[in-house]
C-alpha cells in the first residue's frame, strides 16, 4: 500500500457541511464555519487488503427486456409473466362475462426491437395458480413442475414504420379458445401466469420488451376486442371496443452451470447474468487521520480489465453485519439484509469511481465498523456482460483518494 499526502492552506470561509450515512444510528452534523483550515489530500494505491468474488443463481428481474436463447456462457431456461386483473381502460376480466358483451377476439402479444428467427418460442403454457416474485426468484428457487395448460405457438410478423423501415417484430397468439380459463369466476385465487419456452435449437440471444421497458403497452399483454350492446326502447346499439391487459410482473429465468461449493475465482467478477458479486475490504482503519477531521470527498477507483459500454453501472453496499462466508457458490446470497447502499459508479475511461465519503467518515467517527463493501451490478446493467476488475496491472491497482479538512 503506497500513501501520498499533500497539504494546502485554505484561508476561506467553509460553509455548513452535513454528512449522513444510511447505516449509522445518528446522522453526522458538523459546523465547519471557520477560517484558516488545512486541506489535506491522501492518495492510497493498492488499497484493497482483501477481495474475492462469489456466485449465486442469477436474479435478473426488473430488466427492460425478456431474453430467449443461449450462447457459450448463458442458457435461458424460460420466461414467466403474470397478466393483471384490470385492463388499462379500467375493465375487469369478470366484466367480459356480462350478457351485453360479446368477445370477438383475444390475442396474446409480445413486441421486440430485435429481428427474431421463426419458431423463437416453441410453446406458451398457462397456469391459474402458479406465482413468482419478480425481483427475488431464480431458477434455483422456483419449481415450475406444475401443470401448464398448452396455449400453442405464437406466430410472427414484422412491423415497419411509415418509411417502410423496420420498427419492431411482433409475436401474437390467438387464445380465444381459452377465454373460460382466463375468466374462471369459480376460482377465487385465480392468477394468470404464462410460461414461455424458447426453441431449444437457438444458438444466439434474442430479446423482447419487458413490462419495465417503458410506460405503455410494450411488454407481454392480452388484447381483447369485444362488442357491447345497449338496448333502448326500440333500438339496440353496438359499440366495438378494445381492452388491453398488461403484465403485472415478468422474469427471465437464466441457468448457469455452477453448483460446486468448492469453486474458486482468482479474478474479481461482477455480472448479474452469471450471478457474480465481489466483496472488497481496504485497510482504512490503520490510516491515522488528525482529530476533528472532516472528509470533504473520498473516492474509490477500480479498473476494468475489459472494455465495457459507458452506461454499465455497479452499485456498492457497505456490509453492516460481521459475516464469515466459506466457499464461493451460494444458493442464496449470504449478505441479503446485511448490507446498505453506498453509491453507484458508471464505467468511464476504463474506471469505476465510487464515492465513499460518508462511508469513511462514519468509520472515523465510530458509527460503523469497517467490514468491507459488496459490488453488485445495477438493475440497468446488461446481464450478459461480465466485468473483470483488474488486479494484475500495477498501474491500474485499486486507488483511494481522500480530501479532508483539519483545523
Amino acid at each position: 500500500m503506497r500513501i501520498i499526502r499533500g497539504i494546502y492552506c485554505l484561508p476561506l470561509f467553509i460553509a455548513f457541511l452535513s454528512l449522513s450515512w444510511q447505516c449509522a444510528e445518528n446522522p453526522i452534523d458538523s459546523d465547519l464555519s471557520h477560517t484558516g483550515l488545512n486541506l489535506d489530500t491522501l492518495s492510497i494505491y493498492s488499497v484493497l487488503s482483501s477481495a474475492s468474488s462469489y456466485q449465486t443463481p442469477p436474479e435478473i428481474g426488473g430488466l427492460k427486456y425478456l431474453y430467449f436463447g443461449s450462447d457459450s456462457l448463458f442458457d435461458i431456461a424460460y420466461n414467466l409473466f403474470t397478466i393483471k386483473e384490470r385492463a388499462t381502460n379500467g375493465l375487469y376480466w369478470r366484466t367480459l362475462l356480462d350478457s351485453s358483451i360479446q368477445v370477438d377476439s383475444l390475442f396474446l402479444l409480445f413486441s421486440s426491437n430485435d429481428t427474431l428467427p421463426d419458431g423463437l418460442i416453441s410453446n406458451v403454457g398457462f397456469s391459474p395458480d402458479f406465482t413468482f416474485e419478480e425481483y427475488t426468484d431464480n431458477y434455483n428457487i422456483l419449481d415450475t413442475n406444475t401443470t401448464w395448460i398448452p396455449f400453442g405457438t405464437p406466430m410472427m410478423r414484422v412491423v415497419n414504420d411509415t418509411s417502410d423501415q423496420f420498427e419492431e417484430t411482433e409475436l401474437f397468439l390467438d387464445i380465444i379458445d381459452y377465454f373460460s380459463a382466463l375468466v374462471d369466476t369459480a376460482d377465487s385465487n385465480l392468477v394468470r401466469t404464462f410460461k414461455l419456452n424458447a426453441n431449444s435449437n437457438l444458438e444466439s440471444m434474442y430479446q423482447a420488451y419487458s413490462r419495465n421497458y417503458s410506460t405503455g403497452n410494450r411488454g407481454p399483454r392480452i388484447v381483447v376486442h369485444f362488442s357491447d350492446s345497449t338496448v333502448t326502447t326500440d333500438t339496440t346499439i353496438y359499440d366495438t371496443l378494445t381492452a388491453t391487459f398488461e403484465t403485472e410482473s415478468d422474469l427471465t429465468l437464466l441457468e448457469i452451470d455452477a453448483n460446486n461449493e468448492n469453486l474458486e475465482y482468482p479474478e474479481l467478477f461482477v455480472g448479474s447474468g452469471a450471478g457474480y458479486k465481489t466483496v472488497v475490504t481496504f485497510d482504512f482503519d490503520s490510516l491515522v487521520l488528525p482529530e476533528q477531521t472532516m472528509i470533504r470527498s473520498a473516492n474509490l477507483f477500480l479498473y476494468s480489465s475489459r472494455e465495457l459500454t459507458s452506461n454499465y453501472t455497479i452499485n456498492s453496499y457497505a456490509i453492516n453485519t460481521d459475516t464469515t462466508i466459506i466457499g464461493q457458490w451460494f444458493d442464496e446470497d449470504p449478505y441479503i439484509g446485511k448490507a446498505s447502499f453506498v453509491s453507484s459508479a458508471s464505467f468511464t475511461d476504463s474506471t469505476f469511481k465510487f464515492s465513499v465519503k460518508n462511508f469513511l467518515q462514519n468509520i472515523t467517527l465510530g458509527n460503523i465498523s469497517n467490514l468491507g463493501m459488496i459490488l453488485k451490478p445495477d438493475d440497468s446493467a446488461d446481464p450478459f456482460t461480465i466485468v473483470e476488475i483488474d488486479t494484475n496491472d500495477v498501474l491500474k491497482s485499486a486507488r483511494l483518494e481522500i480530501l479532508y479538512e483539519t483545523r
